[in-house]
């Protein structure tokens, strides 16, 4: 500090003052000393990392040293001995070259002016907000900036989320400070090929890429056809049984005893008890035994592909959203709760009364009788609860004498497909004409010309 230096209370000797008492930075001889000794970005660098550095004011090279220092008033650039010891510097235009430490993070590219000042970090690194910079930065950066990742993912040691350096000793530091294991239970930067143990088993990368504990799009790209060193996941997995494993929902769900409904079970963990409600009735909904075949759009998106938008890796995942309202939908109006496993307001469930769907079945339970939906027709007192007429006719009538297309004298449903369809389906006895919701004609020798259901 005698004779550089010392500029507030500095006690390193960097500029300014330099030896002709400047301050500006826009002087070569102050520059940017300051900004490279301060630890605000990255650590405090010593002397060293661009000077030869004297003991004294006598060292050999140093200020009195005319056989081996021919310069005097000039500070050698010397970065031999630093992060960046194939990097230059001119220093007619105080430029430098070729460094790490103003790198891409890649290669040693940049060249900054050594009087100019580092605002943002695209300065030197490729912007991140930007898609068409990233395939220049070094490793996977591409890959994981794709599917949304921040710097702060995986330098949260380094950067918080707003992109402020945080620990600036770990920043241009020569050492990659990343933490890989947040997403990842073990993995290489660069290895194409690395992953978690076990994960080579279907059993334990299924189930991991569809819970998003691993997001293959990550390595394997967006579309997962490849990327970097990662080949794409059709390599594998086209040639596999089932084929067309993007589009065929029994690769990942459901197949159980020969199903190609993709419906559990299986569920994506490979359960396969009703009381678990991953599983739950689900068959039930699609077999059509008792009503209609369901298709997964009375519950559920229905997606084209694995990839398609709300399917597997959205915001939650490992489960399948419950949404009523798709075109065609029998209960629009219904409800289900993820907690309980409880739905409710529901057409297909309820009393056969379109104002009154008071049914609530949880999807682990099983429905064993007509009861369970509509009001009990041996039981008088429930008759009440019936839609239109009902009332009138159960007293002297059965189910089938009025849904002869739907049931047989026994309460067996007989065309499933024509139950909890969404319409009403009346069959009567010769003589009986249904439409407009009029009946017309004679039945139990009651004369009905017209009666108002």
């Amino acid at each position: 500090m005698l004779c550089h230096g010392g500029n507030s209370g500095d006690t390193t000797g960097a500029p300014p003052v330099d030896l002709h008492d400047n301050t500006a930075a826009s002087v070569a001889t102050v520059g940017a000393h300051r900004a490279h000794v301060q630890r605000t970005i990255h650590p405090a660098w010593d002397c060293t990392q661009c000077h030869a550095k004297p003991s004294s004011v006598t060292s050999a090279g140093h200020l009195y040293d005319a056989v081996n220092d021919t310069t005097a008033g000039v500070a050698e650039v010397g970065l031999g001995g630093g992060l960046s010891p194939a990097g230059s510097y001119d220093g007619n235009s105080t430029t430098c070259g070729n460094l790490y430490c103003h790198g891409s993070g890649l290669i040693n590219g940049s060249a900054p002016a050594f009087t100019s000042s580092i605002s943002t970090c695209n300065a030197c690194h490729p912007d991140s907000t930007t898609p068409a910079r990233w395939p220049s930065m070094s490793g996977a950066h591409d890959e994981h900036l794709q599917v949304g990742l921040a710097c702060s993912s995986c330098h949260a040691a380094v950067v918080n989320s707003s992109n402020a350096i945080i620990n600036p000793d770990l920043h241009v530091n020569g050492v990659k400070n990343a933490a890989c294991t947040t997403c990842h239970a073990t993995r290489g930067w660069t290895d194409g090929a690395a992953h978690p143990a076990g994960f080579a088993q279907a059993s334990t990368h299924g189930p991991a890429f569809e819970n998003a504990t691993e997001d293959c799009r990550i390595c394997h790209g967006a579309q997962l056809t490849g990327a970097g060193t990662a080949s794409s996941c059709d390599g594998c997995h086209s040639g596999g049984t089932p084929s067309a494993w993007r589009t065929n929902c029994v690769f990942c769900h459901g197949g159980q005893s020969g199903d190609t409904t993709g419906r559990p079970p299986y569920d994506l963990d490979n359960a396969t008890a009703n009381s678990v409600k991953t599983v739950g009735a689900h068959v039930e909904h699609v077999n059509g035994t008792t009503h209609m075949t369901y298709d997964c759009n009375q519950c559920h998106f229905k997606p084209t592909t694995l990839l398609s938008a709300g399917h597997v890796l959205d915001s939650t995942a490992g489960v399948a959203e419950v949404l009523f309202s798709s075109s065609g939908a029998l209960s629009p109006a219904g409800s289900y709760s993820s907690s309980t496993a409880i739905c409710a307001n529901l057409y297909c469930h309820g009393n056969g009364m379109a104002a009154n769907r008071a049914s609530s079945p949880a999807f682990t339970s099983t429905i064993a009788s007509c009861n369970a939906c509509h009001p009990d027709w041996t039981t008088s007192s429930r008759w009440p609860n019936m839609s239109g007429e009902h009332d009138r006719h159960i007293q002297i009538a059965t189910c089938s004498e009025c849904h002869a297309n739907v049931i047989d004298v026994n309460n067996n449903i007989s065309a499933p497909q024509l139950h909890v369809n969404g319409v009403r389906n009346n069959q009567f006895p010769s003589g009986m004409v249904y439409s407009g919701g009029r009946c017309n004609g004679t039945c139990h020798s009651q004369t009905h010309s017209p009666e108002s259901w």
